[in-house]
């Protein structure tokens, strides 16, 4: 167990890393997809850091053996979570254990933006047609509504949360996650406001998680940020200069902080 429990631990690393690299090349990308004329923007384009994950991942993963899916039916997700198998009934004292069947109430036609899968092929007790569910990954763009977070939270925490009589669950992580950026489009942001700013964030999120930790305990919760545009308007050349021609919206356009979190989701035996 210590030896598979490592090799998951690795794995889910070197998949966090790449989603974390998806993250920052979606969002330069959306700079000159968008014709932005600051690395502050307004607006970011969801599928495209969608896709900027996925591509991120697919290369690592092909590597192992494993399937990056977009738009992956959900109850395919949850259902991969466990083999297929029904055991004899000579085995476990006479008990026959059966297979539950775990589609989503009310559910069956959501997606999940990203999963990582591996082909039954390599998984014993697995259908022929049916993937064993590795990793699950919601995205959201930038500034998203809380409640929309909490929907792609509990959608994966469903997902690690299914129980079986046959085996525990097979899905190793889920995340979700999500852009933030903090500044206006005219306003100025100095070193002291952009520390407080990250700091309260990542408080903000650290008492959210703690709270779904003390319902669901038997995961793990945790919150990683990811910097991407930080400009503290002190590092601005020429700034304080009151030449007349200076202007303002120039130092506004070029200082701003723009983050990217991730709410990562996996069971406590890992």
């Amino acid at each position: 167990m210590i030896v598979i429990a490592e090799k998951e631990t690795n794995l889910l690393q070197e998949i966090e890393n790449h989603i974390l690299e998806g993250l920052k090349k979606g969002y330069d990308q959306n700079l000159y997809f968008t014709q932005n004329y600051t690395d502050f923007q307004s607006r970011i384009i969801e599928y495209l850091i969608t896709v900027n994950i996925a591509q991120n991942l697919e290369k690592h993963c092909f590597r192992k053996g494993l399937a990056v899916n977009l738009e992956y039916p959900i109850e395919n997700f949850y259902n991969g979570a466990f083999p297929s198998v029904k055991f004899p009934e000579e085995l476990f004292g006479g008990k026959l254990l059966n297979r539950k069947d775990h589609n989503p109430i009310n559910n069956k036609s959501k997606r999940i933006d990203i999963t990582i899968t591996e082909d039954s092929m390599h998984n014993s007790g697995y259908l022929s047609n049916q993937q064993r569910s590795l990793v699950g990954i919601e995205v959201k763009a930038l500034n998203p509504d809380f409640n929309k977070i909490k929907e792609d939270v509990l959608r994966i925490v469903n997902a690690l949360n299914l129980k079986d009589s046959i085996c525990h669950n097979q899905i190793l992580s889920g995340y979700i996650c999500f852009f933030r950026r903090f500044d206006k489009d005219n306003q100025t942001l100095n070193k002291i406001q952009i520390e407080k700013l990250k700091k309260k964030e990542i408080e903000k999120w650290s008492k959210i998680i703690n709270e779904y930790s003390l319902e669901f305990t038997d995961l793990n919760f945790e919150i990683i940020p990811k910097k991407l545009k930080e400009s503290p308007v002190e590092d601005i050349p020429s700034f304080g200069d009151n030449s007349a021609h200076e202007n303002y919206q120039d130092y506004a356009d070029n200082s701003g902080l723009v983050m990217a979190y991730l709410i990562k989701v996996t069971h406590k035996r890992l």
